[in-house]
Formats: structure tokens, sequence, C-alpha cells
């Protein structure tokens, strides 16, 4: 039913081949070239019939959809029955927005992390900026006795959009372990950046290669819930990460991600913001030196920095990685108080209308600046603690 979350419009259908000969359990060799919005899904036999020219999209009872795309391109093939023909999905995108190109070897920027000691406290700045929140989501991990998955102190919720999310982490049950104690220790704020591949394992040993300071894969999983009300019930989330070591990485945790259940984290519910939010754009990096920053996020995202006023980006398919130097930060964001370590400093969320996004806020009495390159932006307690910038898509 939802292809991808937020994106389920049919609106081209096309009969691309048909077998004219007996069936084989293979992929057609030649497949058209398409943009990175389409993706491929096999018929189930008997819909596409020897010899026939169209099919109804009405008979198509079963379809069998790739999870995960392939190959990077956006796009998914699912191989589980007899391809007889194949239907294009293609998906509306008045703004520009396309999910990222999922790779192996370059990873895309995924989502950013906050992480304060009151989740509730945090939910509530965030909803002030029109952020609509999934419902509490309690975190677990191997902690337990003899390694067992247990709870764990803290619990997220998510402002998920089409492309990308921001996640808010805090304390529920502080009698229990809390993995975040260190980062609690600096400060509420955005202390986690996570890029999203398209196989953990696959893409742990090249990056292993290249970059030092990160654990092997493993596997996570948690009960999510469904939808905005109680009665919407949940179902299990899995992932499979691989963590940054602390030592090695000062600006915070990095993640590099699988998601095995992207459909139970994408919900169409969640997707609609009153703030008109769309897209994670840009994630910020600052240092008092940002070359080793730059050094660090270059080897992750295995793509070449550019050098810009102050500092550096770098473009990944899931949007750009931005670092800064102290003095560049303060001139894009006046008055947000500059880190003595190098430091995740904020997201900039692309909205459909800046002007309806300001008036929103406005009308909240959440605090707001001007940046520089003509975006708003908020920061300290009415973003949960880091800076939380609006820009015209």
């Amino acid at each position: 039913r939802h292809i991808r979350p937020g994106r389920s419009q049919l609106i081209r259908t096309a009969f691309i081949q048909r077998q004219p000969t007996r069936p084989k359990q293979r992929r057609p060799q030649h497949m058209p070239t398409v943009g990175p919005q389409t993706l491929y899904l096999d018929i189930r036999p008997p819909i596409s019939q020897m010899g026939r020219q169209t099919f109804d999209l009405g008979q198509v009872a079963g379809l069998a959809i790739g999870q995960q795309p392939e190959c990077g391109r956006g796009i998914s093939h699912a191989r589980a029955y007899r391809a007889y023909s194949f239907i294009v999905l293609a998906f509306p995108n008045d703004k520009g927005i396309r999910e990222p190109m999922l790779s192996n070897d370059a990873p895309s920027l995924d989502h950013l992390g906050w992480i304060g000691p009151d989740l509730a406290a945090g939910a509530a700045a965030w909803e002030r900026l029109g952020f609509t929140l999934s419902r509490t989501s309690p975190q677990m991990g191997f902690t337990g006795p003899d390694g067992a998955l247990e709870p764990w102190a803290t619990a997220n919720r998510c402002a998920v959009f089409e492309q990308g999310y921001l996640e808010l982490i805090g304390i529920v049950a502080p009698e229990r372990f809390n993995p975040w104690t260190a980062y609690l220790h600096r400060g509420a704020g955005a202390h986690i950046a996570a890029f999203r591949v398209a196989e953990a394992d696959a893409a742990y040993p090249a990056l292993a290669a290249r970059v030092d300071g990160l654990d092997p894969p493993v596997q996570r999983r948690r009960m999510a819930p469904l939808g905005l009300d109680e009665s919407g019930g949940e179902a299990e989330m899995r992932f499979r990460n691989i963590f940054s070591q602390d030592d090695h990485w000062p600006e915070g945790r990095y993640i590099v991600i699988e998601h095995q259940t992207p459909d139970i984290l994408w919900q169409p519910e969640l997707l609609s913001h009153k703030n008109g939010a769309k897209a994670l754009v840009e994630a910020i990096f600052a240092a008092p030196d940002p070359g080793p920053t730059r050094e660090h996020l270059t080897q992750l995202a295995n793509r070449p920095a550019v050098e810009t006023k102050g500092g550096w980006r770098i473009d990944t398919d899931g949007g750009v990685l931005t670092i800064m130097s102290l003095p560049a930060l303060d001139a894009r964001f006046p008055g947000v108080e500059a880190p003595a370590r190098p430091a995740v400093i904020g997201a900039v969320v692309g909205v459909a209308d800046l002007g309806v996004a300001k008036a929103l806020l406005t009308n909240n009495e959440v605090e707001l600046e001007s940046s520089r390159d003509g975006m708003e932006f908020t920061a300290g307690p009415d973003a949960a603690g880091s800076i939380i910038a609006f820009k015209q898509l």
C-alpha cells in the first residue's frame, strides 16, 4: 500500500516488458533508465499473461516489494516471484526532495539526534516549533545480565520528514542504565549524527579500512508505536548499527545505520507537520579547529569536502554536512553560543513555506533570529539545546 511512506500516490504506470516466450526466473537484462524516485516491482503471475499487452492494476493483488533499495539509486527490485512484466511507479516531488541514493560505499545523511535530561520538556519545545512527534518509544540495549536485552533509562520521540528525521532522546526511567550519561554532562542538545547505508555488514569492511574508531555492526531492535493515537498499537523496529568509539570522535556519537524496517519509522501519519517541514537538508558541525572534523566526515561519508568561507561542505545523498569555524558560525547564526570543543551544533530543516513556519513559531512565542543566508532559526531551550534552522525549499 505504501511503497515509501508519504509517497504513495500513483501518478504514472507503464508496461515495460513482457516475456514473449517461456518465462524465466531472472531479471530482464534491458531495463529503462529512470530517476531516483522510481521503484521496480515484480508482478506475480498470472497477472501478466503470455502474449498479453496490457493488464489491469486492479488485478494486482500481491506485489513483492524490496524494503531496502539495492543499487543505490533509490531503486528497489524485489525478486521473490517470476518477472513477467514490470510496473513503474513514480512519486510526486514538487519541492525537489528525493530519497537518498543508498550506497554501502558512500553513507548518506540519515538523521541527527538530540539528547536531554527530560524527554517531556524537550518534546514540548519541539512541538512548539510545529513538529509532529512520534509517540514515546523506550530504548533498549544488550546491557542486562549476561548481555541480555533490557530497557534503558531513556526513550525517544522523532520528527520524521520525507527525507531524514530528527531524534529526541530523554530520560524516562532514571533508575535504569543510561548509555548517554557522558553526553548529558556536555549539556542538552545535538550529540548524534547518523548516516544510512543499504547493508551495514557489507559497508563495514571498507569503512573500517579508511576510518579508525568504528565498532563492527550490531543488531538493535525495539517496539515502536504506530500512529499518533494510543490505540494504534506497536510493531518491532529493527536496525543494524555501526557505532563510533567516543575516544576517536570528539564531535559526538556517529552511527552508520541500516534501516531494516523503514516503514515503521516513516509512517504516513508522522510526515505532516504544522510548520510544513519536509526534509532534513543540512547537518551543522562547528569546532575551534574544524580541520579534524572535516577529515572525520570526509572519511566517513567517503565524499570530498568543498572549501567555503570559514569552513567546508560535504554533499551526501541525504543532505549537506557543513563544517564551520567559530567565527563563521557566529557570522551565520548570530548570538549562538560557540562550543568549546568540536560538536554537532544543529540542523537545517527544509519547509514548504517559510512564511507560514515563521508565523507559526512567532505565534507560539518561539524566539527567532534570522541567519546570514536568509533562514529563520532558534537555539537553546526553544530548540532543546542546539540550533534548529528553517529554510525555504
